[in-house]
Parts: structure tokens; sequence; C-alpha cells
């Protein structure tokens, strides 16, 4: 069977530094039976020419660990421990701030609150039988106290 690879014209000039040949165009070899194989994968079915075939993690190369003594490791712990140490100090005194804070608005509505009853003109209402004399919105205004 004949292959067919695709190749730009001759008179058409590329740009400086343009790859001659694209990554994904394969180079073809043929094997004993007469089929032809890639040496390189061949360009995806998907189209997406930048993602790398998928590789089992079991054949995937493992970096080389470096080789730490143990005090080497024991003051890594003892470092990592004093930064979770900080951090923990940290948040608590942030919460700290914030549980004042809470306080510090309670305490403020409770005085608004305090203050407002205190200005208040109040008109002592003796009669009850005003009371039903009046509409539902005068109602809706007074309190008991």
């Amino acid at each position: 069977s004949s292959l067919r690879c695709r190749k730009k014209p001759a008179e058409q000039s590329q740009p400086e530094g343009f790859p001659s040949e694209l990554p994904y165009m394969a180079e073809l070899t043929q094997t004993s039976e007469g089929q032809a194989t890639s040496a390189k994968p061949g360009k995806p079915v998907s189209g997406r020419v930048w993602k790398k075939p998928a590789q089992r993690s079991s054949s995937k190369k493992k970096g080389v660990q470096p080789i730490n003594t143990w005090s080497k490791k024991l003051s890594e712990r003892n470092r990592l421990k004093e930064i979770k140490e900080r951090e923990a100090e940290r948040k608590r005194l942030i919460e700290q701030e914030r549980k004042e804070m809470r306080e510090r608005a309670k305490e403020k509505q409770r005085r608004r609150e305090e203050n407002e009853r205190k200005a208040e003109v109040v008109q002592v209402i003796t009669n009850t039988t005003k009371l039903k004399r009046l509409k539902k919105n005068s109602l809706k205004s007074i309190q008991k106290r």
C-alpha cells in the first residue's frame, strides 16, 4: 500500500524559526509483514496534538529521592511543628479579636436601645376605652411596658 505524507510545496517559503515538519507528522517504517508502523505516534484522532499519550503509573520514571539523615529528618519535623504552632497562635489571635469585636458591637447596640428608651416621649393612656376606639394602624404603634 502506498502511504502519503502531507508536505508543503518547495515554492512556499516558511518564516524563519518555523520547523520544517510538525511534531505530529510521524516517520513511517515498514514491518516484515509489509504494514506501515510509525516510529513516533502520529497525529491523534481527536486533533489535540498538544496532549501527550497517557502512561501507566507503573511505567513512569520515579524521581530520585534525596537521602535524608535522621538529624535532617528531625530538624525538618521540628521546623514544621514550629510553623504549625505559629499558625495556630495566629488563628487564635484572630478569633479572639473577632470575639472582642462581637462583644463590643453587642454592648453598643444595648446602650443604643437603652438611650432610645430614655429619650422617648411617652404618653400614658389611663382611659382604656380609648383603645377600643383607635384604628388598627394606631394600635400598632402602642407598646405596653
